[in-house]
């Protein structure tokens, strides 16, 4: 995509192929593969082509993330969600969630932490986005069964598991059911 797209002087598309070549590159090269996504990401932003900018900060977060990065992460997850702003956009809800999941490495205080997934789950249930509502209803979900509230967990996550009838090999829906399947032996 990027060599047709130079070739045909399609520069965002270079860009946005750029972004997504380094999200890839990020699974063997971590580090290697942030620096591409950064630089297609200085290459849109150049270019006035905002459109994507907060699902590129949001995958830009995420890789940050793995390797520790969570301060820089959150700062990418606020940017997106300041420019955003409107809780219409496509990946709010998925914003929200890893601003969660960010807090939540961080440290941050418990109420903090739930309301950025409270938020990503009102989002996704407003948008009909019920794998972005499975995702959002899934870190509280382990939150709360670390802390001993199976019942809470398992009372948030098996409806919306539930709705699901396809698919029970992809990982988040592997995920939920480890923490279904978790809840309900602490349970006992």
């Amino acid at each position: 995509m990027i060599a047709l797209s130079e070739q045909h002087h399609l520069g965002l598309w270079s860009s946005w192929a750029t972004v997504l070549r380094g999200w890839a590159l990020t699974e063997r090269e971590p580090q290697q593969g942030i620096a591409e996504m950064q630089r297609g990401d200085e290459q849109m932003r150049a270019k006035g082509a905002i459109f994507l900018q907060p699902f590129v900060s949001l995958l830009l977060a995420e890789q940050l993330a793995k390797l520790g990065r969570i301060g820089h992460g959150l700062n990418l997850v606020g940017d997106a969600l300041s420019s955003a702003n409107s809780d219409g956009y496509w990946c709010d809800a998925e914003l929200h969630r890893l601003r969660g999941e960010l807090l939540l490495a961080q440290g941050a205080a418990a109420m903090e932490v739930e309301a950025a997934f409270r938020r990503a789950m009102q989002i996704a249930q407003k948008q009909q986005a019920k794998l972005f509502e499975l995702r959002a209803a899934t870190g509280p979900a382990r939150f709360w069964l670390n802390q001993g509230r199976s019942q809470e967990s398992r009372l948030l996550l098996a409806p919306i598991y539930r709705w699901f009838t396809e698919g029970p090999e992809t990982s988040d829906l592997r995920n939920s059911r480890g923490l279904l399947d978790a809840s309900l032996s602490r349970l006992g």
